[in-house]
């Protein structure tokens, strides 16, 4: 089975280094930021394999895309499967509670 490559847009990279800082420094538990990344990359190495493991996420209004995503702790992590080029993108990594239909474009 050809594996699907993964790409990390800047935008999730930002994200991502936003989290681990504010777990890190705010709530000084460098444990539990550590814990979170792997868990992240866990779930995204599913993705080489089964790109399409997760469900679509339901935002209430239209988008030019349709964006999958999973749940790690209180983060959703958003991405696309781009079936052509075998490529899954990495777009964003949002508190739970953030209003995604702003976040998401």
């Amino acid at each position: 089975m050809n594996e699907y490559k993964i790409e990390y847009l800047q935008l999730f990279k930002d994200d991502l280094n936003d989290i681990v800082k504010y777990i890190t420094l705010k709530l000084d538990n460098k444990p539990a930021a550590h814990k979170l990344v792997n868990e992240i990359q866990k779930k995204i190495e599913l993705l080489k394999t089964n790109p399409e493991i997760y469900q679509y996420y339901d935002f209430i209004k239209p988008l030019k895309k349709q964006y999958r995503y999973f749940i790690v702790g209180n983060y959703i992590v958003f991405y696309g499967v781009d079936k052509k080029t075998k490529v899954v993108s990495i777009y964003r990594i949002l508190y739970n509670k953030t209003n995604m239909n702003n976040a998401i474009k």
